[in-house]
């Protein structure tokens, strides 16, 4: 059972960003305040206050603020390596997501608070769209589930992230661990009323917490009675926490900072990043103050521009989310109630209804300096990995900083016991723009983060570009025995400028009505630091967080169950069977050579692509030359068809099924994707291996490389 501690917060996101000097010791930890310590006994912690803002229309809107009155608004977002974002020379000066079937119909979130879950569902419903993931008519995903479970974090001991969260309720004198259903007369129905952000809305996907489908979890929030109501269904639906249908890679946030608290997006170094991520990612969530007053019909349609608020303070009275879903440089100044510095507006979608507005869209100005929290979702398919490790259910609420040295970061996580795994990405926060950072795995760790194997061919350097949420490909996976016990080991590179920072979870402080816990056990994450160099003492050190407070790294590790007992070594010689134009990934870090090219290619990253029938050998070796592994190939034709067995079945929950797959006769083909439609209830493995989560039923299919499907009606039972 993990250690449960009780820790409270203001409103949603209120915090506290410790600061500490990586090159120093730190003792004598201060759980509700800073940490000091050094050899000369010198105050090494900067407190960075998070300041949360609630207004009447739900949205909490948060930032940092340091002593001397700087400022930066709530990091939010990300890339992938490689860690430039795509660029194109031109921008069309006018663009519309409605134009090209890229975003989702107009929805009300009636008398909830919920604008910050409707702008975060309609962002990952549009990228979806644009990667193909779903059909636009039918891409229709749930508020209420993500609100829902924003706010009522896990309560089974048996959970890794067990109790960590916000709890939308007060604490019982009686007991540490709140009733998340004890607040208000509607039990929980503040969930749908106590706001959120873009970051919230990330932390929660982030633990493959939704997307889930509307229909299953439907949003009913008009007046009290239907948010009551609405409360209810998703308490009495307990197993619906881990149903996802699309996962949350990376979150970019697009605001930009100076020294002076100063937000504006005229500047012309904003605006084209957020119209290129329009362009290649679909919408975008962003906050502003809004004040129907401000809104203002024109024969260009309905436009909004407020100058009451400037500065600093617009972006600390934003109350309320929408959604980016297009721009017009050429919208008039002239057409808004209150007349900008220049022509130009963003195109929003509003969630309040289409009776709100122009069909529920208005026009907002580039001059308007309430707007903040420019975010992009980035999804991919719930199949993309069988397993996810984490420790921070909440995502972070505090952080480690530098001015001077790399700082470095550690989870150990123990692999799952029913199957071999294949470790294949990373996922972590960077709270700064270009941060460098580097990947190292470690196998079969016995104590601290680095007493194991360190498996150099999968370490991963690169640079995030935007702060936020990322999920990093390793260079190659890395196999893990069932039960192994192994590391993550981030480590942040110094910049030419600025602090470093790695997010962490945890820090104290209490409010009346809503509390933020965090459970965390020693031996599971860790930080690296060493004394000054003008100590006598220069020893390294790992620090178990849990010891010193602090809690979890946020870092996450994503595997696939596997049957292949380990990687191919070298002079191991191993058979694959493929189809005719099957692609087939060998590992990374050799040079390969094919013997018959017109049977079969490879590329220098280990691609590789078959061409005819035929039989052929493709040689590794490594890097001075020397041969390592043979692959023979064995080259079939293409399948014509798949079927799956059995058609139909019944199984109990938490009991396991393997399916079988029959090919077209005289054909193969080893890349066939499963996935179920309601992974909640039943979740497939890459190899086709089901387990029965919940009461239910769903669908399983297998696709082949080639296109071509089968499925099967799965029902569980109890």
């Amino acid at each position: 059972m993990k250690q449960n501690r009780s820790i409270y917060y203001r409103y949603s996101r209120n915090a506290v960003l410790a600061g500490m000097i990586a090159s120093l010791l730190l003792t004598s930890p201060a759980l509700t305040g800073g940490h000091t310590a050094s050899a000369a006994g010198r105050q090494i912690d900067r407190m960075i206050s998070r300041i949360d803002e609630k207004t009447d229309t739900g949205l909490v809107r948060s930032h940092f603020e340091t002593a001397d009155g700087d400022g930066y608004c709530d990091p939010v977002a990300d890339t992938t390596r490689p860690s430039k974002l795509k660029k194109t020379p031109d921008l069309p000066t006018r663009y519309d997501l409605r134009e090209h079937n890229l975003t989702t119909s107009i929805k009300d979130q009636g008398a909830t608070g919920c604008c910050w879950a409707f702008s975060a569902i309609k962002v990952i419903e549009s990228n979806c769209i644009k990667n193909g993931l779903f059909d636009a008519g039918s891409t229709d995903f749930s508020e209420s589930h993500l609100a829902w479970y924003s706010y009522h974090p896990a309560t089974s001991p048996s959970d890794p992230t067990y109790n960590d969260g916000i709890l939308s309720a007060t604490v019982s004198s009686s007991s540490s661990f709140p009733d998340p259903f004890a607040y208000g007369s509607a039990k929980g129905t503040i969930a749908y009323d106590n706001g959120g952000s873009a970051i919230l809305a990330n932390f929660t996907l982030a633990k493959w917490c939704g997307a889930e489908y509307e229909s299953t979890a439907p949003f009913t929030g008009a007046n009290s009675e239907q948010i009551a109501s609405m409360a209810y269904n998703m308490q009495i639906n307990t197993d619906l926490r881990y149903d996802s249908y699309a996962h949350l890679q990376n979150v970019y946030n697009f605001d930009e900072y100076t020294l002076s608290d100063q937000y504006y997006y005229t500047d012309s170094s904003i605006i084209p990043k957020m119209k290129q991520a329009i362009l290649d990612y679909g919408a975008m969530s962003t906050s502003l103050y809004y004040d129907k007053a401000y809104l203002h019909t024109s024969a260009s349609g309905s436009a909004y521009y407020q100058n009451h608020y400037a500065g600093a303070q617009a972006v600390k009275q934003a109350n309320h989310s929408v959604t980016i879903v297009g721009w017009d440089d050429n919208f008039a100044a002239s057409d808004f109630s209150r007349t900008p510095p220049g022509n130009g507006a963003w195109l929003i979608a509003n969630s309040y209804g289409t009776s709100s507005g122009d069909t529920g869209y208005f026009w907002l100005s580039y001059y308007d300096q309430s707007i903040c929290d420019c975010s992009s979702f980035l999804m991919e398919s719930s199949s993309n990995y069988d397993n996810i490790y984490q420790y921070d259910g909440f995502g972070w609420g505090t952080a480690n900083y530098s001015n001077s040295a790399d700082l470095k970061a550690a989870n150990i996580f123990k692999a799952e016991s029913t199957s071999n795994q294949k470790l294949r990405a990373v996922s972590f926060y960077t709270l700064t723009n270009n941060q460098p950072y580097q990947i190292e795995v470690y196998r079969n760790i016995k104590s601290g983060p680095t007493d194991g194997i360190r498996i150099n061919s999968c370490t991963t350097e690169g640079t995030a570009a935007q702060n936020g949420y990322h999920t990093v490909t390793l260079n190659t996976p890395v196999t893990l025995d069932a039960g192994e016990r192994f590391s993550v080991v981030v480590t942040y590179r110094q910049k030419a400028s600025g602090k470093i920072y790695v997010p962490l979870e945890g820090r104290d402080s209490s409010d009346s009505s809503l509390s933020i816990c965090y459970g965390s056990r020693l031996g599971e994450s860790f930080l690296f630091t060493k004394l000054s160099s003008k100590s006598s003492d220069s020893t390294i050190h790992w620090l178990d967080t849990a010891a010193l407070g602090y809690h979890n790294v946020c870092v996450k590790a994503f595997a696939d169950d596997t049957t292949d007992p380990s990687d191919p070594l070298p002079s191991v010689t191993k058979t694959i069977t493929l189809g005719r134009g099957e692609t087939f990934q060998l590992p990374q870090g050799y040079t390969y050579t094919s013997n018959d090219s017109s049977l079969a290619t490879v590329n220098a990253s280990g691609k590789v692509k078959t061409h005819r029938k035929g039989k052929t050998t493709i040689l590794a070796s490594d890097a001075d030359g020397t041969s390592g592994s043979l692959y023979r190939f064995v080259i079939k034709k293409a399948p014509s068809g798949v079927k799956i067995k059995p058609a139909k079945k019944t199984i109990k929950k938490g009991k396991h099924l393997k399916l079988k797959v029959k090919l077209s006769s005289g054909s193969a083909s080893r890349r066939i994707t499963f996935r179920s439609s309601r992974p909640g209830v039943a979740r497939v493995s890459k190899t086709g291996r089901i387990t029965a989560r919940r009461k239910g039923s769903t669908t399983i299919r297998v696709k082949t490389y080639n296109g071509h499907t089968a499925s099967m009606k799965l029902t569980v039972i109890r």
